[in-house]
């Protein structure tokens, strides 16, 4: 079983598998999907899964996709966990 933080690990680490960032943000896409199905769309765990996803656009050098995918991990944030909660707060600095 794949789990998110072993793919931020993966994208994140330049020479664990060269080339196969494109790939990673695939399954991180699949993955955010599923738990859209699973959990909805206002979940912590998706807004985490959209934050992985800005993550893997950065460095894939895509920074409208970084900026998009941020955005939404930082209103689920904010309507799940609250406006003053770590995660949000994080959302607003990065």
């Amino acid at each position: 079983m794949i789990y998110v933080s072993d793919l931020q690990y993966i994208l994140t680490v330049p020479d664990s598998l060269p080339g196969d960032r494109k790939f990673g943000e695939e399954l991180l896409l699949q993955a955010t999907s599923l738990h859209e199905q699973s959990y909805g769309f206002l979940h912590p765990e998706t807004a985490k899964c959209y934050s992985a996803l800005a993550m893997c656009s950065y460095h894939n050098d895509d920074l409208v996709g970084t900026l998009d995918f941020q955005r939404k991990a930082t209103v689920i944030f904010e309507r799940t966990l609250g406006v003053d909660s770590a995660e949000a707060v994080h959302g607003y600095v990065g």
